[in-house]
């Protein structure tokens, strides 16, 4: 009866802690600095590539690991200001200083329009 109490126990602390994961996930805080990447809506069906971005105080810095053709890169300000904008062949990866604190986005457009997107936040 013990044995059996107990594997229930163990099986229920592993349901919340992958509960736990799934939603920090979700919220986008899971790795601490790193930004959750996003696929927009789009005409076409958009692939699954390899993009990282972390922010750490005033510095982004975001990596495309796989050769998938030029790249646009855009961050905007939550005012809709664009504080960065390249376009870039790929792979590649980029480190951009950011001054201001505020709310950003990040977009990566693909050559054939399909959109990738991070939100992230600058604070002191």
């Amino acid at each position: 009866m013990q044995k059996f109490k107990k594997s229930k126990q163990i099986l229920f602390l592993m349901g919340l802690m992958f509960a736990s994961v799934c939603m920090a996930n979700n919220l986008g805080i899971v790795d601490g600095n790193g930004i959750i990447i996003k696929k927009s809506g789009t005409q076409n069906t958009p692939r699954d590539i390899s993009i990282q971005a972390t922010i750490n105080g005033h510095s982004l810095d975001f990596f495309i690991n796989e050769n998938i053709g030029q790249v646009t890169i855009e961050v905007s300000s939550s005012t809709g200001s664009t504080v960065y904008y390249s376009t870039t062949s790929t792979p590649d990866s980029e480190h951009i200083y950011i001054s201001d604190t505020g709310d950003y986005i990040i977009t990566f457009t693909l050559a054939n329009n399909d959109e990738y997107y991070g939100e992230f936040t600058i604070t002191n």
